[in-house]
């Protein structure tokens, strides 16, 4: 009786009697509870996500060619080869890591990561701004181009991994106007 009771799943009455593994019950209730919030949190970092999302630095929509024209060029006031060195102590100054640079075609690409606003409820690395310019003689001045590129890095908790997610093109004249702002004040007076 006792080597059937316990092929069945039950312990005999004389060791406290009941199920084998008794508190399944409570385990099951538990677990329940733990989905259900899952369930809720989910939906909160979902919002959570998509408000913080509303924040990034990429307008919606396209300017026309010449606007964005007029928001990704800049003419200086020194020399491309002057520039070229403002612009890559610039660069170093603002913590970017720069990632290639070529003096001869004036091209520098830098990274720069902006951390997520300690208030988001969604793990997030931040913002990744991906900058790409080009500074070209004009005779004796020169002219930058600068494009911007964003991407959005947060943590999955589901996943158990960071995930990025492409924004696109910048389109944020703020974003613009502060880099060469910041490059016409690094020209010696």
């Amino acid at each position: 009786m006792k080597r059937i009771l316990q092929e069945n799943g039950r312990r005999p009455a004389g060791r406290g009697g009941g199920w084998r593994g008794r508190g399944n019950g409570w385990w099951g209730c538990v677990a329940a509870v733990v989905v259900l919030a899952g369930g809720l949190l989910q939906a909160c970092t979902s919002n959570a996500y998509l408000a913080a999302r509303e924040q990034t630095s990429v307008v919606d929509g396209m300017p026309d060619p010449q606007q964005l024209d007029s928001l990704t060029r800049h003419r200086m006031t020194v020399g491309a080869a002057e520039c070229y060195d403002l612009l890559f102590d610039l660069l170093q100054r603002e913590g970017c890591l720069i990632v290639s640079a070529d003096r001869a075609s004036g091209l520098v690409v830098a990274r720069q990561v902006l951390p997520a606003e300690p208030e988001i409820l969604v793990p997030m690395a931040g913002e990744i701004r991906h900058l790409s310019f080009v500074v070209q003689s004009t005779g004796l001045t020169s002219e930058v181009r600068l494009t911007v590129y964003v991407t959005r890095q947060w943590y999955s908790g589901d996943a158990s991994a960071f995930m990025t997610e492409e924004l696109g093109l910048s389109t944020s004249p703020e974003i613009y106007a502060g880099w060469f702002d910041r490059l016409d004040r690094a020209v010696p007076r």
